[in-house]
C-alpha cells in the first residue's frame, strides 16, 4: 500500500496495476463485443490485455488487437 495526496494520485497509482490494466481490456472487450465475454472469448482477451502491456499501456494498441483479433473480425 503506497500513500497517496488526493484523486488524481489515488488514480496514477491504480492506473499502475496490473489487476486494472487487465481489467480496462476485460470492460474494452464486452464493450466492443457488445456482451460478456465467454468461453472462446479468454484467447481475445489474452490478447488484448498483451497488446496493452506491450504498447506500453496504449490504447491505440488496445483498439488495434481488438479489431485485427479473428474473433472480432468473424463474429456472426
Amino acid at each position: 500500500n503506497e500513500p497517496f495526496s488526493g484523486v488524481r494520485q489515488l488514480s496514477s497509482l491504480v492506473a499502475q496495476t496490473r489487476s486494472a490494466q487487465d481489467c480496462l481490456a476485460v470492460q474494452y472487450f464486452r464493450h466492443s463485443y457488445g456482451h460478456l465475454e465467454a468461453e472462446g472469448g479468454s484467447c481475445a482477451i489474452s490478447a488484448m490485455q498483451q497488446a496493452f502491456q506491450n504498447g506500453q499501456l496504449s490504447f491505440r494498441a488496445l483498439l488495434t488487437e481488438t479489431l485485427a483479433h479473428e474473433s472480432f473480425t468473424r463474429r456472426k
